[in-house]
C-alpha cells in the first residue's frame, strides 16, 4: 500500500502553508511530520519521529519506519504492535529490516484476520506457521484453507484438507486433492460417494490425479450420461473403458460428440457413431464425418444433403 497522489498533494499543500519546522511540530500531526521528514533535507528526524510515535497511528508509524533514514524502528514497531492492526503488522514485519517478527505475528494471530494470517505465514520468514494455520483452520473457511495449504511452505496440508473434506463440495475436494501432501483417498471418497449428478463430472478431473481410481471415476462419468465428459474421459484418461464411454455418446444422439469420438478415440465404433450423425441430419457434422473419418459411409452422409444424389457406394479407406 502506498500513499496515493491525492493524499500526497494535500500533505504538500499543508506543509507549504506553514512557514517553519517548529510550526509543523507544534501541530502534532503525524501525516505532516512524516511528509516533512521525508521531503525536507536536514529535518529533525527524532522530533518528527516522536510526533508520529505519540500519534499512535499505525499507518504513519509504518511509513516513517519504512521511508525515513534514522527512524527509531523499535519504537515505531511498538506502536504498530500495540495498535493490533493486522494490515500494518503484516507490512511492518514484511518490509522493515529489524522488525520484531514474533510480536507482529502475535498481533496478526490475535486479530483472527484470515487474509493477514495467510499472508504473514506465506511471506514472512520466521513466522509461526502452526499458529497462523490454527486461525485459518478454526475459521472453517474453504477458500483460505485451500490457499494456506497450497501457498504456505511447511503447511499442515491434511489439517486444512480436513476442513475441505468435512465442508466442501466434490469440486472443492477435487481441486484440493491436487495439492502435494493431500490425502487423495479421503478427498476421492467425497467425490465418488456424492449423489448429486451435477458434480459427476468432477471425476474427469480427479481421474487425472496420480493414484486415483480410474475405473470408479469412469463409472461415475458413464452414469452421468453426459456425452461431453464421456468423450473427454475416453480421450484423456489412460485405462478408460472406450466401449462403455462410446456407448453413452452413441445413446446421446449428439452429432458433435459422436463425430469427435469417432475422430479422436482409437477403437471407436465408426459405424455406430456415423449412423448417429446421419440420423441427426446435421449438415455440418455429416460433412465433417465424411471428410475426416476413415471408414465413414460417404454415400449415406452425402444423401443427408440430397436424398436423390447419386454417389458410388464406398467407404473412405483407412
Amino acid at each position: 500500500m502506498n500513499i496515493n497522489r491525492k493524499e500526497n498533494s494535500e500533505l504538500m499543500k499543508n506543509v507549504y502553508s506553514l512557514n517553519s519546522e517548529q510550526s509543523i511540530l507544534k501541530r502534532k500531526d503525524s501525516s505532516l511530520s512524516y511528509y516533512f521528514a521525508r521531503c525536507v533535507p536536514g529535518a529533525d528526524i527524532q522530533a518528527h519521529g516522536q510526533v508520529v510515535i505519540d500519534s499512535k497511528d499505525p499507518k504513519y508509524n509504518y511509513y516513517f519506519a519504512l521511508d525515513i533514514q534514522g527512524a527509531d524502528i523499535e519504537a515505531h514497531g511498538q506502536v504498530v504492535i500495540a495498535s493490533k492492526a493486522p494490515e500494518y503488522n503484516y507490512l511492518f514485519a514484511r518490509n522493515i529490516p529489524g522488525a520484531d517478527i514474533e510480536a507482529h505475528g502475535k498481533a496478526v494471530i490475535a486479530s483472527k484476520s484470515l487474509l493477514y494470517n495467510y499472508l504473514f505465514a506465506k511471506d514472512i520468514p520466521g513466522a509461526d506457521i502452526q499458529a497462523h494455520a490454527q486461525v485459518v483452520i478454526a475459521s472453517q473457511r474453504l477458500s483460505y484453507n485451500y490457499l494456506f495449504a497450497r501457498d504456505v511452505p511447511d503447511a499442515y496440508v491434511r489439517g486444512h484438507g480436513s476442513v475441505i473434506i468435512n465442508r466442501g463440495s466434490p469440486m472443492h475436494n477435487c481441486i484440493f486433492a491436487q495439492i502435494p501432501g493431500a490425502n487423495i483417498k479421503e478427498h476421492e471418497y467425497v467425490v465418488l460417494t456424492n449423489k448429486q449428478i451435477i458434480y459427476n463430472n468432477c471425476s474427469y478431473t480427479f481421474a487425472q490425479i496420480p493414484g486415483a481410481d480410474v475405473k470408479a471415476h469412469g463409472k461415475k462419468i458413464i452414469d452421468g450420461k453426459d456425452p461431453k465428459y464421456n468423450y473427454y474421459f475416453a480421450r484423456d484418461i489412460s485405462g478408460a473403458d472406450i466401449e462403455a464411454h462410446g456407448q453413452v455418446v452413441i445413446n446421446s444422439k449428439d452429432p458433435k460428440y459422436n463425430y469427435l469420438f469417432a475422430k479422436d478415440i482409437p477403437g471407436a465404433n465408426i459405424q455406430a457413431h456415423g449412423q448417429v450423425v446421419i440420423d441427426s441430419k446435421d449438415l455440418e457434422y455429416n460433412y465433417l464425418f465424411a471428410k475426416d473419418i476413415p471408414g465413414a459411409d460417404i454415400k449415406a452422409h452425402a444423401q443427408v444433403f440430397n436424398p436423390n444424389i447419386q454417389v458410388k457406394s464406398y467407404k473412405k479407406s483407412r
